[in-house]
């Protein structure tokens, strides 16, 4: 098994403070779908497909990647109705793989992929148990089988150099558009002070192997601007001059953090899921699962339905440790790329998130749920719920609002807590029948009182 943490005790509230750290950063747990939240990959390590020169996977398809607004709650739990939010929409990432620039095909040693860097620091995952991520290949179940394909899941630190040459391998230094630093893609009409120049950085008409046009003979252009419409794709191995009159085009770089720096550690896991499998980590298939009752359902599938629900276990034996350094308590990236097609291919990504051991993903926000039993004898549990790491202090009260107890005052992670409290007072006392009050304060919410009673 991956190496874990030791396991969060149980802790008793009565009065909960808890303090938030003073730096926020995303939500661990959750990678965001936002097609702007993703950018062009670093080059993977070889997966024992067709064999690359060197370690690495090597030749490149075209990707574009988008989000679409045509895709409803409902899509992936089809039981919903349109008063349960079926009809809401779901956010969706999805992926478009053509083949590499001047190609006609794509061939299984071919990849491409995206890359999200979940902090700016490196982060601890061993509070997790699972990884459940949502794919539709548009094949509908029992068509899976028909889909060729492997879509690999890398999680931890991956290296910021690339290459997009076939005939290169990654250089060891960042490569990036913004060469004096400035953080912006400066344009001129001078070649000599203009920077969109892809990441080899050299104009197209100054490449080896132009044949005029918007030719682009490197590979080596990533195309992203946020101001386009919704349904525009953002584009990787795209044309050279991305850039040109857009104000907001970014540059290409290596530097997928953006701090400035190469980081050219890889040390990370990585679970490959074979897109044609129908059975291996699958929770849910939803034309599998919904499809024989379909006639009870208020609306019908659609036909190309074709979203299944994986869920992966944090283990070495889903999560290959790809180099020996790789650790959950270093994670800073998280990849995703495919190989193995045999032509063009549109996937969808639907949800991604890490769960506990009981299959529960991180708190969103901080919730505190009366105690149960109640009325109890002789003692009950208080739960509670904290989207980030805090001092945690509970108290319990009288009915005159004299302290009985200060049951916790510490540092507790962020996750799913419960709290016995034995029915005795701060010398070990049983407390006598009646009314108990417990009040939980937690940043950025009203603090919060709940009544419980003791009952002999």
């Amino acid at each position: 098994m991956i190496p874990r943490g030791p396991k969060a005790a149980l802790i008793v509230l009565a009065t909960v403070t808890c303090t938030a750290p003073s730096t926020a950063a995303a939500r661990i747990g959750t990678v965001d779908l936002d097609r702007s939240s993703w950018v062009w990959s670093s080059t993977p390590r070889w997966d024992g497909g067709a064999p690359p020169p060197g370690e690495y996977v090597f030749e490149h398809s075209r990707l574009e990647w988008y989000n679409p607004r045509d895709v409803t709650e409902r899509d992936l739990n089809p039981s919903l109705s349109d008063m349960e939010g079926g009809d809401h929409e779901h956010k969706v990432l999805e992926l478009n793989v053509k083949p590499p620039t001047g190609s006609v095909q794509i061939q299984p040693f071919h990849w491409t992929g995206l890359t999200q860097p979940l902090s700016r620091i490196v982060e601890d995952y061993t509070r997790f148990q699972y990884l459940e991520i949502w794919v539709n290949d548009f094949m509908p179940y029992p068509g899976h089988v028909n889909v060729r394909g492997k879509l690999h899941i890398d999680l931890g630190l991956v290296s910021e150099d690339a290459f997009w040459d076939p005939e290169a391998v990654p250089n060891g230094r960042l490569d990036t558009e913004d060469k004096n630093g400035d953080g912006r893609l400066d344009q001129s009409s001078d070649l000599a002070f203009d920077e969109d120049t892809g990441l080899d950085g050299l104009h197209s008409v100054e490449e080896p192997g132009y044949t005029g046009g918007s030719s682009d003979p490197h590979q080596d252009d990533y195309d992203f601007d946020p101001e386009r419409v919704p349904q525009d794709y953002s584009r990787i191995n795209n044309m050279e001059g991305n850039g040109l009159g857009l104000p907001n085009a970014l540059p290409d770089t290596e530097d997928l953090n953006r701090d400035g720096f190469a980081d050219f550690f890889d040390a990370y896991y990585e679970a490959t899921i074979d897109l044609a499998d129908t059975s291996s980590y699958v929770a849910t298939d939803v034309v599998r699962d919904y499809g024989p009752r379909e006639q009870e359902l208020e609306h019908p599938l659609s036909r190309i339905n074709g979203w299944r629900r994986y869920r992966v276990p944090l283990s070495e034996e889903a999560f290959v440790r790809v180099r020996p350094s790789a650790s959950l308590e270093r994670v800073e990236h998280f990849r995703i790329w495919v190989n193995g097609l045999d032509g063009p291919l549109r996937l969808q990504i639907g949800g991604v998130e890490f769960l506990d051991a009981q299959g529960r993903p991180q708190p969103r926000e901080p919730i505190v749920y009366q105690n149960a039993p109640n009325p109890f004898n002789p003692g009950t549990t208080i739960r509670f719920e904290l989207p980030d790491p805090g001092t945690v202090r509970l108290r319990i009260y009288d009915v005159h609002g004299r302290l009985v107890r200060e049951l916790l005052h510490e540092s507790r992670p962020a996750g799913y807590h419960a709290v016995y409290w034995d029915g005795e007072d701060a010398s070990a006392r049983r407390v006598a029948s009646g009314v108990y009050w417990y009040r939980m304060e937690l940043p950025g919410v009203t603090p919060q009182t709940r009544k419980m009673v003791m009952a002999r």
